[in-house]
């Protein structure tokens, strides 16, 4: 256990959070397929890859959840309902990755996201809160540059 906060806290054991794209993603790409003709436009999600991380996301292994609630975020709009699944899950990392989802899909939720964000900063476990902190540091830059009051301050 000591050896995954570790990785996770150095940042091996979990997805980028950075936002840069698709390209050389493997949870992008293996969630999303094919590209818009070089128009620039994400990748979409087939519907067999949303039924699988609906799936991913009722596992009884909170490890494939984490990985499906990670993989949310590069679903953008067309994850919203399997974000609404997984931001009541009981394990605080999917809950924390599905708030980092919802507020790439839907930067106007930032007020939700913060509060989902908080509960799991109380969560019993270090990986959970550590999570947390690595996303809130992630949506607090992008927040303060879209001068969200208590980010901009700062």
């Amino acid at each position: 256990m000591k050896t995954i906060v570790l990785l996770t806290f150095l940042g091996l054991g979990s997805a980028t959070l950075s936002h840069s794209g698709w390209a050389g993603n493997p949870l992008a790409d293996s969630v999303v397929e094919g590209k818009d003709k070089g128009k620039g436009q994400p990748k979409q999600a087939t519907s067999d890859k949303l039924k699988e991380l609906a799936e991913d996301l009722k596992s009884e292994d909170v490890l494939i959840r984490r990985q499906a609630a990670m993989a949310l975020e590069y679903l953008g709009k067309e994850g919203l309902p399997l974000v609404q699944t997984a931001i009541k899950d009981p394990y605080g990392p999917v809950r924390a990755y599905a708030a980092l989802a919802l507020f790439r899909a839907d930067p106007g939720q930032l007020e939700k996201v913060l509060s989902l964000l908080s509960d799991t900063l109380d969560d019993k476990l270090v990986g959970s809160r550590l999570d947390s902190v690595r996303i809130l540091g992630e949506i607090g830059a992008t927040a303060k540059k879209m001068q969200f009051r208590p980010f901009a301050k700062r």
